[in-house]
């Protein structure tokens, strides 16, 4: 935004950058301070010291994106009804640069298990039990009776598995609320998350360190949460494990090194084994393996869910067993 300097004085310092090829950076780190970062985010000036200066300098990298921005400045005053990218446009020449939309979108398949409803009572009409439905739910910053599932949730990093996963899922989660992610569990998600006090989450992401800790992240804020652990043997792992994959997040490996040695649990041994080998398991593999098989889930849930949302089975083999709720939110528990 350009703040309480009016659209005038950026005008006229924008054209005498124009005329002038460079300016003393210090005359734009004052009343032109955002001004002169919204610029530098895009990509239109740079601060340098250029040949026969001694001190940095704006200059310009893009004199077409300049002119763009000179020209929008000459133009009529952004409606105050427009969105928040439009106003990012008129105010910084990019959309995205500025302020950010102010809601999620996330994007759910299927979940006869699980419901969605408002604080205030609403419930989400659902497809049923159809498994390949998909509903996009949007979540607003202000959180003000936003839908909240009440059920099993699978959190999914990849499309091609959201898309195939389901019937190979442990049997307690066949018909549970699939969500997809991409790649990062945000903090902006994670605190979402973190309110989602009648759902029951799991997470099943690509088992590298980037992966594993999004585990960690996801148990910061959900002690409860679980991730989806798949039963292979050592030359399964050979078989679809990647080295390189691996090597491109070696940054998180102290951090996730120092909990999986303090840890007992599935996610840190299977951890363990693949760190060993310096392998990552791209989920997509999942959907290669015959016969796919999980790691017992933890005994985690049998407090009956809100609205219409079925209990999780009671016991299945070594797929899990009776789910016991989540902790409240001030519990504190081991991040295993």
């Amino acid at each position: 935004m350009t703040g309480r300097v009016n659209r005038k004085v950026i005008l006229q310092a924008l054209e005498a950058l124009q005329r002038e090829g460079l300016q003393p950076a210090t005359a734009w780190q004052t009343r032109l301070a955002t001004e002169l970062k919204g610029l530098r985010d895009i990509g239109v000036v740079a601060i340098a010291v250029p040949p026969g200066k001694r001190t940095p300098q704006v200059v310009i990298t893009d004199p077409g994106r300049l002119q763009a921005r000179i020209d929008a400045l000459k133009g009529e005053a952004i409606s105050e009804n427009a969105s928040v990218r439009a106003t990012n446009l008129g105010v910084r020449g990019d959309t995205k640069t500025g302020s950010r939309l102010p809601y999620m979108l996330i994007n759910v398949l299927g979940g006869a298990q699980t419901a969605w409803a408002r604080p205030s009572g609403a419930s989400l009409a659902t497809a049923g039990g159809d498994p390949g439905a998909y509903q996009g739910i949007i979540l607003r910053d202000d959180g003000k009776d936003d839908y909240e599932p009440s059920g099993a949730v699978v959190l999914v990093e990849n499309r091609d598995v959201w898309l195939n996963i389901r019937p190979l899922l442990p049997k307690p989660l066949s018909a549970a609320a699939l969500i997809q992610y991409e790649g990062w569990l945000s903090d902006r998600f994670a605190a979402r998350l973190a309110c989602w006090h009648h759902a029951r989450l799991f997470l099943l992401a690509d088992y590298d360190p980037v992966g594993f800790q999004n585990h960690l992240r996801l148990q910061h804020v959900r002690p409860d949460a679980q991730m989806l652990i798949p039963d292979m043997s050592d030359d399964q792992l050979d078989q679809w494990g990647n080295s390189h994959v691996w090597q491109k997040s070696t940054r998180h490996l102290y951090t996730l090194n120092e909990w999986a040695s303090a840890c007992d649990s599935e996610a840190a041994r299977f951890y363990n084994r693949i760190a060993k080998k310096g392998l990552a398991i791209e989920q997509e593999a999942l959907l290669g393996i015959q016969s796919l098989s999980w790691r017992p889930l933890k005994r985690v849930y049998h407090a009956k869910p809100a609205g219409n949302a079925q209990a999780l089975s009671s016991h299945d083999g070594n797929q899990g067993g009776q789910l016991d709720p989540p902790p409240p939110p001030s519990a504190s528990a081991a991040r295993c």
